[in-house]
């Protein structure tokens, strides 16, 4: 029983007194330098204090040892050496303890009994203490042995507070910080402002598979090429090449500029295929949009905060610190959804004003591919299906159609959607209300990634052991054709 006291009585000491107040430094610390609030989990928490407190009873539990000893003016020549003070001292005792390890010394009981008996002495105490003492007394630490012991007493420390590490955010933000220390990228921009687009919203929320600029329009085929052709889709030219087997996808244009996310990059590239620069490799983004000077994107690692930096790479810093899914870009605003954390799907829709900050809760509930169109919301909910919602005044949702849908993008000629099944869907046109659906003259098992360039809409097919093909629409005429460049 009297064992068992021992050890409750030094964990407890050492979780009020050390371990408490360590973790609430760093919690402080940690918001003072990277102006947000440390990612504390249960878990992690629970983990990183059971190794603590075991590591504290195992060292300072009572403990007793023997050696051997001629004569206990022995020992006091140790003692005297420093590292010890005399507390008391009887014809065949001394009580003594250590004058260091702070802050240990000052939470734990650390008084050291020495019994001197025939030829011999008991050393009684903190189990810690009684083995350096004797080690001392015998000669055994050299320079190299209390290097080493240093060594051990902060790997200790790392250890013990390692999973409290591992998803606090501290890594991540160590990543962020290096980040911006060693950007190199150089070359300016030409022509941006605050109201520089990278790419049309509709197309960013069909993973931004295509683009345009004054002179040519850009798309990705087979998933991991960029393709450049002239405004007719001729003259098709390859600007990169298959190095991996990540997706190309979120194309953007700013000047003379190509932006793309390569997996688990941001890079950019010239309209020639010159240049290829890679300005963010330190995590997996998507949703990657660009608005005026800044590229915005979310940090899969960070939480799925959303995140900005500038175009050539620098200054990366946290937008908003919430568990984003995605978030939708205009001229003085952003629209994003999230959720309490990362296991939530229960999602909260916000807009955020770009100048001031201010934020607005719109609604509430599960939503894909939210956009702003004509005074109203599109979005499909989590069954699927394509709704819509005044923007004006709050005002219940409008179910626009039934069918379970996979991607949608919107032109001036009306919604136009492809079907989530597995075999043989199709596409479609409706009106912005719902009104006079009509089946175009296409089937795949999965229609995806409907992108507006030029005055067509290109779209994916994947069928099944098949490579992704790309096909345009002519919303005019309604024909659909394979692109032949």
């Amino acid at each position: 029983m009297e064992k068992l006291k021992n050890e409750l009585n030094i964990a407890i000491r050492g979780i009020v007194f050390i371990f408490i107040p360590v973790t609430a430094l760093i919690y402080v610390l940690y918001g003072l330098v990277f102006k947000t609030e440390l990612n504390i989990f249960t878990f992690e928490l629970a983990a990183s204090l059971f190794l603590f407190s075991n590591w504290m009873t195992d060292k300072y539990k009572q403990n007793n040892i023997e050696i051997p000893l001629e004569n206990i003016r022995e020992l006091e020549d140790v003692i005297q050496e420093g590292k010890w003070e005399l507390l008391d001292r009887r014809r065949d005792q001394l009580l003594i303890r250590p004058s260091f390890d702070y802050p240990f010394s000052l939470v734990v009981p650390d008084q050291i009994t020495i019994h001197n008996t025939y030829k011999r002495a008991i050393i009684e105490g903190p189990n810690h203490y009684i083995s350096l003492l004797s080690e001392h007394f015998k000669g055994d630490q050299t320079v190299w042995s209390r290097k080493w012991s240093r060594f051990k007493i902060l790997a200790s420390g790392f250890v013990l507070f390692l999973p409290l590490f591992l998803d606090s955010g501290i890594l991540w933000e160590s990543k962020v910080l290096y980040h911006n220390v060693f950007a190199t990228t150089q070359e300016p921009v030409e022509g941006v402002d605050e109201r520089t687009q990278g790419n049309l919203v509709e197309n960013i929320k069909n993973s931004g598979i295509a683009v345009e600029s004054e002179s040519y329009i850009f798309y990705v085929e087979n998933d991991n090429q960029i393709v450049r052709t002239d405004k007719d889709f001729q003259n098709k030219e390859y600007l990169t090449e298959v190095d991996n087997y990540f997706d190309n996808r979120d194309l953007n244009i700013v000047g003379d500029w190509l932006y793309y996310v390569d997996g688990e990059s941001i890079k950019r590239i010239q309209f020639d295929g010159t240049d290829k620069e890679t300005i963010f490799d330190i995590d997996c983004p998507y949703n990657m949009q660009i608005q005026g000077i800044w590229i915005y994107f979310i940090s899969m690692n960070a939480h799925s905060n959303i995140y900005r930096m500038n175009l050539n790479g620098k200054n990366l810093e946290r937008y908003l610190d919430v568990y984003a899914t995605e978030f939708t870009l205009y001229d003085d605003h952003m629209l994003f959804s999230h959720g309490a954390d990362e296991y939530d799907y229960r999602q909260t829709v916000e807009r955020i004003d770009l100048n001031d900050q201010s934020r607005t809760v719109l609604f509430q509930g599960n939503n894909s591919g939210l956009i702003e169109w004509d005074g109203y919301y599109y979005y499909t909910n989590d069954n699927s299906k394509l709704i819509r919602r005044k923007i004006s005044e709050p005002a219940e949702p409008e179910v626009v159609t039934n069918a379970l849908i996979s991607s949608f993008t919107i032109t001036e000629n009306g919604i136009y959607y492809g079907l989530d099944r597995a075999y043989q869907s199709g596409m479609y046109r409706i009106d912005l209300d719902g009104q006079n659906e009509e089946k175009l003259n296409v089937k795949s098992n999965l229609i995806d990634g409907l992108n507006k360039v030029g005055d067509a809409v290109i779209f994916r097919i994947n069928n099944m052991n098949d490579e992704p093909t790309i096909r345009k629409l002519d919303p005019k005429t309604g024909e659909i054709t394979d692109i032949e460049a």
